[in-house]
């Protein structure tokens, strides 16, 4: 399971409840966190997209959540 907030992007082990990774969220400098996110995540071919608060769209690798 994948979950995303305003900080960081998880994967989730269903299973077992297991974090499998977390990637923090880098924002452009001048940007203040909100406690919202925009959006769900989105899976195409092995990646997860989500945008950021500052409109940005990240790609992370399902399986190491590395930006790509």
């Amino acid at each position: 399971m994948y979950v995303i907030n305003g900080q960081w992007s998880f994967a989730i082990d269903v299973e077992t409840g297991r974090m499998i990774w977390r990637t923090p969220v880098e924002l452009e400098s001048g940007v203040q966190r909100n406690a919202y996110n925009r959006g769900a995540a989105t899976i195409y071919n092995g990646k997860l997209f989500r945008v950021t608060i500052d409109n940005h769209v990240l790609a992370l690798d399902m399986e190491t959540g590395k930006v790509l």
